[in-house]
């Protein structure tokens, strides 16, 4: 079970993508970011620390490991499916937009979680491996040290998950036929494992991004998919100046509910305006960016969005106890809580690009997190108008969005304020892939 697939070319170039991509310093940064907010993450990481390396430390990485090989359930509600796996709930975006596409049937995801030890299939999958691949078990544990004795504590725990990934999703694939599988990222463990795998039994893929990726990155390994879904020419650019793409490149746009800037708000009186934030968040600059909207708009609302994975923000209420403009978002739909602002602040968040599709204007503060200027790249595109260093100006605001951004902004979004529809070229490309 183990021993055969470790000869693979595409699973050692699947632990070999993941161990360079989360060993870079922006990943590291953000790791430690979570370390300093997560007791329980901060106690493992420090035990290992202190015990690193060691055969000890390593039976940690090999534990972390397993749980991502049993920890895992597929609901198949189709005979021969589209299996998504994902990271985070924010990536869910991609699976809801297939799914509204080709119907919700037609896409099977992959369920993780300690609940899913409790299923019959994991449960025969365990008394299986501990009665049949007892030698399998010694080489897994071989690899891990490895992988341990040469890294540090999360590329390691990365690595040895898209290890048992690998191999898990190898045996759901000999267990069951699949169309095509669908990801939204191509980085995290599972993305890379499933995606390799699929590959390897000449099953299609489908990358459709869940969100912009930043042309500020590492270069990684090369993208190969058979459909990549891009959402304009210039995710396009900054992919192929970091990488070589194999695969058919469509661009079927941003998928919100598009709608015309609407700059007129931005004269009336009593604004609410929001700030939307990205994962290292500079607190200090949060405060001082609510000092300045109340100072230079005297808002009705000031609304904060932070990241919609939790475990990367950090409370930011306790700074505004006493300030009834301030409120928070409670949820993670992003199209609710865009239309109840009339101008939003940003700064490394990818969602300004959205927030631009659904009629809303918006301004680049670097002050908000710890990441390098135009992370994004928004302000040099001239899609985002910088205000850091300005008193918020809203005639500029408005001269800037009303002269040539348009031309600027089909760039990002391929169907902007176009009749074409974005879902049904998805469904067809998708057909077309695989004859649904």
């Amino acid at each position: 079970m183990i021993t055969n697939n470790v000869k693979a070319t595409l699973l050692l170039s699947t632990i070999k993508s993941v161990i360079e991509e989360d060993s870079t310093q922006a990943r590291k940064n953000s790791f430690l970011a979570i370390v300093e907010r997560n007791f329980l993450i901060k106690l493992v990481y420090n035990f290992h620390k202190s015990i690193h390396p060691s055969p000890f430390s390593s039976l940690m990485i090999a534990c972390f490991g397993l749980k991502s090989f049993f920890c895992f359930r597929i609901i198949n509600n189709s005979d021969r499916p589209i299996l998504f796996t994902n990271e985070f709930s924010n990536e869910l975006k991609t699976l809801n937009l297939v799914r509204e596409c080709i119907g919700e049937s037609e896409v099977s995801r992959v369920s993780k979680g300690l609940r899913s030890l409790l299923s019959f299939q994991t449960l025969r999958l365990i008394i299986e491996l501990f009665c049949k691949h007892c030698g399998d078990i010694r080489s897994y544990l071989r690899i891990v040290r490895h992988i341990d004795r040469r890294n540090d504590f999360m590329p390691s725990c990365r690595a040895v998950s898209s290890l048992c990934y690998y191999l898990r999703f190898s045996h759901e694939f000999n267990c069951k036929k699949y169309r095509s599988v669908l990801v939204a990222k191509n980085y995290s463990p599972d993305c890379i494992a499933l995606t390799n795998v699929a590959k390897r039994k000449s099953i299609p893929s489908i990358f459709l991004p869940h969100s912009f990726i930043p042309p500020v990155i590492s270069k990684k390994s090369d993208l190969s998919y058979s459909l990549l879904l891009l959402q304009g020419k210039k995710m396009h650019e900054i992919l192929l100046s970091q990488r070589s793409i194999e695969g058919k490149v469509v661009y079927r746009g941003l998928t919100s509910n598009s709608s015309p800037l609407n700059l007129e708000v931005l004269k009336s009186a009593g604004m609410s305006v929001g700030i939307f934030l990205s994962g290292m968040v500079n607190s200090r600059g949060v405060q001082d960016t609510v000092s300045r909207i109340e100072k230079e708009l005297q808002p009705k609302k000031i609304f904060i969005r932070q990241h919609p994975v939790r475990l990367v923000n950090e409370d930011l209420s306790p700074y505004f106890l006493d300030n009834t403009l301030v409120e928070f978002s409670e949820g993670i739909d992003l199209e609710e809580d865009v239309q109840r602002c009339d101008l939003i602040v940003g700064g490394a968040s990818g969602v300004l690009i959205e927030v631009l599709q659904m009629g809303k204007p918006c301004v680049y503060f670097d002050t908000l997190e710890e990441i390098p200027y135009d992370y994004n790249g928004f302000v040099a595109s001239g899609v985002v108008l910088d205000q850091t260093d300005e008193l918020l100006d809203i005639e500029k605001i408005h001269q800037f969005y009303a002269s040539n951004w348009k031309s600027k902004f089909l760039d990002y979004d391929h169907f902007y304020e176009k009749s074409a529809s974005s879902r049904e070229l998805i469904r067809e490309e998708i057909g077309l892939l695989q004859d649904i």
